[in-house]
C-alpha cells in the first residue's frame, strides 16, 4: 500500500476519523488483524472455542458478517446468532 511511514501517518490520522463514511475501508482498517491471524487452527477445529473470536471479529475489527461467513463457511443464522447476543 506504501511506505511504512507514510502507513504510520494514516494509522494517526485514521484514529481522529474512526466513523468517517468518507474514507475507504480499505483505508480505514489498514491496520486491523487478518482472519487468518484472528482464528487460529486450534480455534477452527473446536466449534465451542469459535463463538467468541467470531464476535470480536464483528464488533471489536469490524468484519462484516458476510466476511465471516464467506471465510469460515457457516451459515448466515449461526453468525447472526452469535452477533445478536442469542
Amino acid at each position: 500500500m506504501g511506505e511504512e511511514g507514510f502507513v504510520k501517518g494514516l494509522i494517526d490520522h485514521l484514529k481522529t476519523y474512526k466513523k468517517g463514511a468518507e474514507i475507504p475501508k480499505s483505508q480505514r482498517y489498514v491496520t486491523r488483524s487478518t482472519l487468518e491471524k484472528i482464528l487460529k487452527e486450534s480455534i477452527l477445529k473446536d466449534r465451542a472455542k469459535l463463538d467468541r473470536p467470531i464476535l470480536e471479529l464483528i464488533e471489536r475489527y469490524r468484519y462484516t458478517q458476510r466476511g465471516v461467513i464467506n471465510y469460515l463457511g457457516m451459515h448466515l443464522t449461526y453468525v447472526s446468532r452469535i452477533s445478536s447476543g442469542r
